[in-house]
């Protein structure tokens, strides 16, 4: 797929970013890492939201589906962008 849109984005093209989800493994991460450096990807965004729910969330919204964000994020996605800069 990003072989793909490279050669459709062609060398004059938009960089291309891959936005990657905080609940990665570590595992998960070493392998999107080694994809996206063999690939030329111009960058990561690195957390997205998570589906995760912290015990510690208060909100009267916790049980909700989709994406959180925000705050009590805050903790994951450091750990998230610490790995992949490593890595």
């Amino acid at each position: 797929l990003l072989q793909g849109v490279l050669a459709a984005r062609g060398p004059k093209g938009p960089p291309l970013l891959v936005k990657i989800s905080p609940d990665l493994s570590r595992s998960e991460m070493a392998e999107l890492a080694k994809v996206v450096q063999a690939a030329g990807v111009d960058g990561l965004i690195v957390s997205n939201t998570t589906t995760a729910r912290p015990p510690t969330l208060q909100s009267k919204n916790k049980s909700e589906l989709g994406g959180l964000s925000g705050a009590p994020l805050c903790n994951q996605s450091t750990e998230a962008i610490r790995t992949m800069y490593k890595l």
